[in-house]
């Protein structure tokens, strides 16, 4: 085990935070489906731009194009069209996420509309969304806290209990934080809306094996521990340490179980 380093414990607690960050990561299923849909109209124009020198003025113009999407679900538009510019939106045609794309020749191509532009576009239910999306930035500010106060409780019990012998168990109880963390973002934000992609299906499956990972090093530590003459502060980092991995390997087994194709 490294010895204990203070620059190495923040690095970790870096990584732990951009674990936390990768919640965009969460993509509704109709917005990547009007993203998308953006996206094929812009690789169109381009193709109809070579043939006509000038952009199409509506979807009529690019039928030929064979543009796919599902306009039951996808509100998508060319808003403006002249020789040389162009403006298309795309948007889900019911929101529950508030996000709107845009490509605009004058405002440097694609882009994710900001809060002003996107209340023109999605209107009764935009208090709503926000108000969910409010909810969910609160229970963010409340986990971080916590995860705060679990890291300096495992610092201060380090300091503490800095001897060679105790690395592995406090290895654990750190490495045991990014699954947590990983856990909490699904539980925030995963559902059957969501678009299950590699990137979250690799993230479960590693947040699976560094729980599994602590629970064994916990293990191969305590077996070699002398009951009563250790710490009753070390066998609680143990326990709580315990907890957590149990806490996050559960949920990432029922996040693949429910949601990706290669564990069902």
């Amino acid at each position: 085990m490294p010895k204990f380093n203070i620059s190495r414990l923040l690095f970790l607690f870096f990584l732990i935070i951009v674990t936390a960050s990768c919640a965009r990561q969460f993509e509704n299923n109709v917005d990547y489906q009007a993203k998308k849909a953006l996206q094929d109209l812009m690789a169109i124009q381009e193709a109809y731009y070579a043939e006509n020198q000038r952009y199409a003025r509506n979807l009529i113009e690019i039928e030929k194009y064979n543009l796919k999407y599902n306009n039951g679900l996808v509100y998508l538009e060319i808003e403006s069209a002249g020789k040389d510019q162009y403006r298309a939106i795309s948007l889900p045609a019911e929101s529950t996420t508030a996000r709107v794309f845009a490509f605009d020749t004058g405002k440097g191509g694609f882009y994710e509309m900001n809060d002003i532009e996107v209340s023109q576009y999605v209107l009764g239910a935009l208090k709503h969304i926000r108000k969910e999306q409010s909810d969910k930035r609160i229970s963010e500010y409340f986990f971080f806290l916590l995860l705060a106060m679990l890291f300096i409780l495992g610092v201060r019990l380090h300091l503490r209990f800095k001897e060679a012998k105790n690395r592995p168990v406090f290895a654990a109880f750190y490495l045991s934080l990014i699954p947590l963390t990983w856990s909490f973002s699904v539980l925030n934000y995963m559902s059957k809306d969501i678009v299950f992609t590699r990137y979250l299906s690799g993230m479960s499956v590693a947040s699976l094996v560094f729980a599994v990972l602590t629970i064994l090093i916990d293990a191969w530590w305590f077996k070699r521990q002398k009951l009563f003459t250790t710490s009753a502060s070390l066998f609680s980092i143990l326990g709580m340490t315990l907890i957590i991995a149990l806490f996050s390997g559960g949920v990432m087994a029922h996040t693949l179980l429910e949601y990706s194709q290669y564990f069902r």
